[in-house]
């Protein structure tokens, strides 16, 4: 019973360290395609009272996300840390 109680204990110490390994040295996605210079973003606007970022290109905008802000959002940012930067 000991045995058997041992047994399980390696098998699954056994699929455990597999997985690690795999996380660790596993194949790896392919890095994304670089970027045409005629694709790339030329303007960001940050809309924090929408809490918005939208990426435009020649005044087109190509995408448009949310945002999640500081924990006192209102106002300009003024020194590091008071909480104002998306």
């Amino acid at each position: 019973m000991l045995r058997l109680f041992f047994l399980g204990v390696a098998l699954i110490l056994g699929i455990g360290a597999t997985f690690a390994l795999w996380d660790r040295f596993g194949p790896r996605p392919a890095p994304p395609l670089p970027v045409d210079v005629s694709q790339q973003i030329d303007h960001i606007l940050i809309e924090k009272s929408a809490r918005r970022l939208t990426a435009s290109r020649k005044g087109k905008p190509v995408m448009s996300l949310q945002i999640a802000l500081g924990f006192a959002p209102k106002g300009d940012k003024s020194q590091e840390g008071d909480g104002k930067t998306p």
